[in-house]
């Protein structure tokens, strides 16, 4: 979808797939499910959701705003802050890229920038700003209100192929090198080049970054300065880290799920899935949940790494899921369907599908609060379209499951 420089970590990701081979306010009704199996899988990677240990929680998925876009979305929408939006999209008949925002209640577009030069990836919404990288190398960073530029700066000759925010730093991978700029001014901070493609984002925890590379290994980062504190390795190519406490966990290609110490790197537990992760597992409470690409979302303890429930989606996880308090939200991969998970349980607690006028999602969900935004194709335009959904969620306190998952929190190490 986009030019000469495409995302390396989005080739990766694909190479990943090929070996594995394996606008209405419109109210959405609530659907119940349980735990649908996949018939064909040995029954070591079939476990039910947990039983409900109080009512059903009731959750209410709707659709507040469905913006009209110029162009086809390139990629997935991001947050610029609370609630701005910002996203890019390429004119059918000209070719041409623009950037646009839009801000909740608006009904129209906040701006429009037409860009003399094509836009190289989707651009990244954060504190306030937009940042973005062309396809002739620079990277500019947007005010999200104007679209006013604040700083630009040279990429230098290596594309760049994925870009990321992390307490107040931009980071850009280009070839095997992890670039840090100040993300107020653009002053570079260091370079860090560790041999193989850095997977994007990174985590913070306890002070620490913490990368994964495409050759496997996982580092921990001094942030001031990029000095690696320690290196390991894990088996097949491993998802971007999330960390809570002092465990850190990436899914990789070879189907395991790895935890492991934040001080030392040394490993804590594995847990064999009977699929490749090839998206970011998610953290909540006192769990880890990954999406496989043998249709199923997995839950474990942090604390052990103890299985707590495998259930199926009905389709591979390719597509980024999102964490809305204690539900995964997931977006379908040729389809216009919403699916919501309560984590603690792992029942399906909500089926939606997407505005009529849709015809398939267009990158990953991105979730601020309780909104959820996504760029969608269009029935019959060349246009898409960016859907806003809002979620009415009962307290957390007070859904099933939750507070004995937290429980695991007074046990880790």
């Amino acid at each position: 979808m986009f030019s000469a420089n495409r995302s390396l970590v989005l080739s990766v990701m694909w190479i990943l797939s090929a070996a594995v081979a394996l606008s209405a306010r419109e109210d959405l009704s609530l659907v119940r499910g349980g735990n649908r199996r996949l018939q064909d899988v040995p029954e070591l990677y079939v476990a039910p959701a947990l039983p409900w240990k109080g009512p059903t929680p009731e959750v209410r998925l709707e659709s507040v705003a469905v913006w009209s876009l110029r162009g086809e979305p390139l990629g997935s929408p991001s947050w610029a802050d609370a609630s701005t939006l910002v996203l890019a999209t390429r004119e059918a008949e000209t070719g041409r890229d623009r950037l646009l925002s839009y801000r909740v209640g608006n009904p129209e577009a906040l701006w429009m920038l037409l860009t003399a030069d094509p836009v190289a990836l989707p651009p990244l919404g954060g504190l306030g700003r937009i940042f973005v990288v062309f396809a002739s190398g620079t990277v500019q960073a947007l005010q999200a209100d104007d679209g006013s530029t604040v700083w630009e700066a040279p990429a230098g000759e290596r594309a760049v192929s994925a870009l990321a925010l992390l307490d107040g730093r931009l980071l850009l991978v280009q070839g095997t090198t992890l670039r840090v700029l100040d993300a107020a001014d653009g002053t570079d901070l260091f370079h860090l080049d560790s041999g193989s493609v850095p997977v994007l984002p990174l985590r913070n925890c306890g002070g620490r970054w913490f990368m994964s590379l495409s050759s496997g290994e996982i580092q921990a980062i001094d942030p001031e300065d990029g000095q690696v504190l320690w290196r390991r390795h894990v088996e097949g190519l491993p998802t971007s880290p999330v960390c809570h406490g002092k465990r850190l966990m990436v899914g990789t290609s070879t189907h395991n799920l790895v935890g492991l110490k934040t001080r030392s790197g040394r490993k804590d537990w594995t847990q064999r899935l009977a699929g490749a992760v090839a998206v970011q597992p998610l953290v909540y409470g006192g769990g880890v949940y990954a999406g496989a690409l043998d249709g199923r979302i997995y839950g474990f303890k942090i604390n052990g790494g103890d299985r707590l429930w495998a259930v199926s989606v009905g389709e591979r996880v390719r597509r980024q899921p999102v964490l809305i308090r204690g539900f995964l939200g997931l977006a379908s991969g040729g389809e216009t369907r919403l699916t919501f998970l309560h984590l603690p349980t792992g029942h399906l607690i909500l089926e939606a599908e997407a505005p009529g006028e849709t015809a398939g999602w267009v990158g990953s969900p991105v979730v601020h609060g309780e909104r959820l935004a996504i760029a969608a194709d269009r029935r019959d335009s060349p246009d898409g379209a960016l859907v806003l959904y809002e979620l009415e969620l009962v307290d957390e306190e007070d859904l099933p499951g939750t507070s004995e998952i937290r429980t695991n929190r007074a046990r880790e190490d």
